[in-house]
């Protein structure tokens, strides 16, 4: 929990609606942390990362423990367009682990020359640096080691520094020396991310294996073992028969002897809001300790081995209300509400299993593109538009030119208690994709999380239908309402949170200018900078701009309450509410969407203006009609009413506050106060869901937000 002083200061009142945490200015939030620990010990070393509120810090940010400025080690990672700090990495060492809650602020300092760590001063026997991962099949063994990589040379610095160096060790380059599995494919790939604390002498290592290679993918079983140390190797891990699907990644974090003290960190959500980097949550809820204890308890009974589910949904397609969706998973939310220890565990641990998903695809062709101008090596990287321009990725109906084309190789391995497709059931796809990783990576500045985020976002990219993609190179989203809501926040943040300069940085932000100026073509949205570009025309072919504003329609689906011979199209309008929150984040993290977001408004505003002839609460239907029978949009919400079977309204969505339609509509609705009527229809969801069910969102609160003003 935070402090009683971060609280106060994170809390202010909404101007006419009285709920408090609605607007943040940085002058009333203040940028501390707190470390939990329990005491004793030797030096206690912290790594985090920290988004900052722009302006606030203009230098490099130092941290400030009980009034004292600590040495402190800033990686920078992004700034904001006035040059201050957006988000760093920061690293510093404790004497001891405080024995209760301690307050690390974060001040504004001159810059600093980072240095790395030499390969040599590595190579030190007092790091003990090893760690290798074994792997066993038909009775041969290999094993790739760390050390050998970095004697080698095989690696890149991400974070340096006199206090806390971390270097990528891998081979991506199309040698690919390490590889490992079976001749001649090699589709193992191993790579150990490995954070090394000269006042500790003690290294942190995350062991990775993956098989993403777009010229070597393959479904292989083999037995693994993972080892940290080299004087006396230690077992890290042991799974036998890990049967690993193409296109994924397993992933462990360990410490090589005995792990240093430890702290949990309760990261400061008001703050986090004041910083737009996250969500403007209602910091005035306190989740209950029951929550947390379930959260725990439901996570012990879990299987969570590589490739078990935890408390993941394996089949993303799998319908219902489920933990794993929303804005972040339930658990990650609890754990920014919390710094709860225990909720960072899962949280990181489901973040790895997630790897499971076939959403891993990296370019292994060293004559591929990854840029815009065919300047930047796309090897290495996440597969992209730009080298495989004509590719559907993994799916069976893939057309691409021989060039474009990434095949899996050899023979697919079947579970047999998942029936549905290749890789023991885990099935991706945008309209149930949640994000494990953003959350994580802005708050540790752990790469991992980073490049699953990336990956992510590269691989959706190219899983839609080449001939509906734009123009050459074009990267527009397709989905459901909800897949286009989920697939763009996932765009969006792996632009936003890419370090500048960057190559991945500059793509994904072409990613989400292709998506924002497709869509404004199709809804005939005119006047902005993407007006008339190559997206905007491939839009604008055929403008779709109902006066509902409904963001798509389909065809009517039966038994969902409406009368199919009085419905030509129809539309599950409660996505359109996930749509317009992410609109709304990616508007606040400084991205072009407002005038979508203007558009795309009276789909929900609409809905509450006409009380005498149509009940609000209408909202919270599965299904609305788009256009009547003869093909003619229905021109208001009034018109609809005659096409739904029953007249009344199923309230019963309310109960589900972490993914429920009422609960999207009221999360969109802190989106829509500078918008015609926006006030009045967040004051109606403000007192008719959120209110009404303010108990519930404690327990989960994944929608609990507030507008910012």
């Amino acid at each position: 929990m935070l402090n009683r002083r971060h609280l106060l200061l994170g809390l202010t009142a909404l101007s006419g609606f009285g709920l408090p945490g609605a607007a943040f200015a940085a002058d009333r939030v203040d940028n501390a942390v707190v470390l939990r620990g329990a005491g004793g010990g030797g030096p206690c070393p912290v790594r985090l990362g920290r988004p900052f509120v722009q302006g606030e810090i203009r230098r490099t940010p130092q941290a400030v423990v009980e009034g004292r400025r600590v040495p402190t080690q800033a990686n920078v990672k992004t700034r904001w367009p006035d040059g201050s700090v957006q988000h760093a990495i920061l690293s510093f060492v404790l004497p001891r682990a405080p024995g209760g809650d301690l307050s690390v602020a974060f001040a504004d300092a001159p810059d600093a020359p980072q240095a790395a760590l030499t390969r040599e001063a590595m190579l030190d026997p007092g790091y003990d640096f090893d760690a290798a991962i074994r792997i066993t099949r038909d009775g041969r063994t290999e094993v790739a080691s760390a050390r050998r990589m970095l004697e080698a040379g095989d690696f890149t610095v991400w974070c340096a520094g006199p206090i806390a160096t971390t270097i990528i060790l891998a081979d991506h380059s199309a040698a690919r020396r390490w590889d490992i599995g079976p001749a001649p494919l090699r589709p193992l790939r191993p790579i150990f991310h490995a954070t090394f604390w000269p006042a500790l002498k003690r290294v942190e290592v995350r062991a990775i294996g993956e098989v993403a290679n777009t010229e070597a993918l393959a479904d292989i079983t083999y037995d693994l073992q993972i080892t940290a140390g080299a004087a006396a190797p230690a077992e890290a891990y042991r799974q036998e028969q890990v049967p690993h699907y193409a296109a994924t990644r397993w992933a462990r974090r360990f410490w090589i002897g005995a792990p240093p003290q430890a702290v949990a960190i309760s990261h400061n959500l008001p703050y986090l809001a004041a910083t737009r980097a996250f969500p403007n949550f209602d910091t005035s809820l306190t989740v209950p300790e029951p929550a947390i204890a379930r959260d725990a308890a439901r996570w012990e009974r879990r299987p969570k081995q590589f490739y078990d589910p935890g408390l993941w949904t394996k089949s993303m397609p799998t319908t219902g209300g489920r933990p794993d969706i929303g804005p972040y998973p339930d658990w990650v939310t609890r754990w920014l509400y919390t710094g709860d220890a225990r909720l960072f565990a899962i949280s990181e641990a489901q973040a790895e299993l997630a790897g499971a998903w076939p959403m891993q695809v990296r370019e292994g062709n060293p004559a591929k593109r990854f840029d815009d101008a065919g300047r930047v090596p796309g090897i290495g990287r996440p597969v992209s538009v730009n080298a495989r321009p004509s590719l559907w990725l993994l799916n069976p109906l893939d057309a691409s030119t021989p060039a474009d084309r990434v095949p899996v190789h050899g023979e697919r391995l079947r579970d047999p208690t998942h029936p549905r497709g290749f890789g023991g059931g885990w099935i991706a796809e945008g309209a149930h994709q949640p994000d494990p990783y953003s959350a994580l990576y802005a708050l540790t500045g752990d790469y991992f999380m980073l490049e699953q985020l990336q990956l992510w976002a590269g691989i959706q990219a190219l899983k839609y239908d080449p001939a509906y993609r734009g123009p050459p190179r074009g990267a527009a989203i397709r989905d459901q309402p909800r897949g286009d809501a989920w697939v763009f926040r996932t765009r969006v943040l792996a632009a936003f949170l890419s370090p500048d300069g960057t190559a991945e940085k500059t793509y994904f932000n072409r990613l989400v200018d292709d998506a924002i100026a497709y869509w404004e073509g199709w809804h005939g949205i005119g006047g902005t900078k993407f007006a008339d570009t190559p997206m905007w025309q491939y839009g604008n072919r055929h403008v779709f701009d109902p006066p509902l504003r409904v963001f798509a329609e389909s065809e009517p689906r039966p038994n969902l309450g409406i009368r199919l011979d009085m419905v030509k199209t129809d539309v599950a309008v409660w996505q359109n509410y996930m749509i317009l929150f992410e609109l709304g984040r990616a508007k606040e993290k400084g991205y072009a969407t407002g005038a979508l977001l203007s558009w795309l408004a009276p789909v929900l505003i609409g809905q509450l203006q006409d009380p005498q002839h149509y009940d609000p609460y209408n909202l919270l239907r599965y299904i609305h009609p788009v256009r009547d029978a003869s093909g003619a949009f229905y021109p208001s919400w009034a018109a609809t009413l005659p096409a739904f079977i029953q007249p009344a309204v199923p309230r019963r969505q309310l109960d589900n506050v972490g993914d429920g339609y009422g609960a999207y509509a009221y999360a969109a609705g802190t989106m829509l106060l500078g918008e015609p009527g926006g006030r009045d229809a967040y004051a109606w969801l403000r007192d008719n869901i959120y209110r009404v069910e303010r108990r519930r969102y404690a327990m989960d609160p994944r929608l609990a937000f507030l507008p910012r003003g």
